[in-house]
């Protein structure tokens, strides 16, 4: 739901960063039966690790609200989380509510352990800081209804850039439906935004289902969740860099 996207698009994307944050309340409210199967996902995860449940390192890409990382920190289900987004308002409200809750913002002194951190960033800023903190790496990278927002070009180039940062990838996205109810309902919710050319030629692409077959050679898919949503699936991703040892 929220605004990243790759610094040599920044003017021609200039209406996606300027858009005001939805309600973000409402926004939580609506998604909060995905986020929570978003959330088991990341904690299956952390208990198939070898050696019992393992404290996760998470990165949220257009965090939006940061409420899924703020759920996962708050029920003590990761360790670190890190949410980028290029909408200040988002961010300054995320990290309003985390402090509000009593969970602990990064700083200097917590050394990015038990924390949680949400910054106005680029991703492909992040990567390049990455490369340089091999002891900083995630386990997961998701992103939340994000990829339909800016063009095709960017979000192909993201979902590369996120199979470079971590081993596994989870992403809830738009599909199309199958029943023209759920269509309709879709172009309704869509065709008012100022990223509705985008949102066009994402479905004209075969929409996260086009993504994918652009990424083939870098991500698997490992599973395709259902959501309450007709229009929303969540996909589970590895990224073939990590397993070939070339991720960051």
């Amino acid at each position: 739901m929220g605004n990243v996207k790759s610094t040599a698009e920044n003017a021609a994307n200039e209406t996606v960063i300027s858009r005001r944050m939805p309600n973000p309340k409402l926004v939580d409210r609506v998604l909060a039966p995905i986020r929570q199967q978003i959330q088991d996902l990341v904690v299956s995860t952390g208990k198939s690790s070898k050696g019992g449940p393992k404290m996760m390192r998470v990165l949220d890409v257009a965090c939006g609200t940061g409420d899924q990382l703020f759920r996962l920190r708050r029920d003590n289900q990761i360790d670190y989380g890190l949410g980028i987004d290029l909408n200040p308002e988002s961010i300054q409200y995320a990290r309003e509510r985390a402090q509000a809750a009593g969970l602990v913002l990064y700083n200097d002194d917590n050394d990015n352990h038990d924390c949680l951190e949400y910054r106005i960033q680029d991703l492909q800023d992040l990567q390049q800081q990455q490369q340089t903190e091999t002891d900083n790496q995630f386990d997961i990278a998701m992103a939340t209804l994000f990829f339909h927002v800016v063009p095709w070009p960017t979000a192909v180039s993201l979902l590369m850039t996120m199979s470079s940062m971590a081993p596994k990838l989870i992403v809830a996205a738009f599909v199309p439906g199958e029943k023209w109810q759920d269509k309709l309902l879709l172009w309704l919710d869509q065709r008012f935004t100022s990223h509705y050319a985008a949102f066009c030629h994402y479905l004209e692409k075969g929409s996260f289902e086009g993504l994918l077959q652009e990424c083939d050679n870098c991500l698997e898919v490992e599973q395709v969740l259902l959501t309450n949503d007709a229009t929303i699936r969540i996909y589970v991703l590895r990224s073939k860099a990590f397993v070939n040892g070339q991720g960051n």
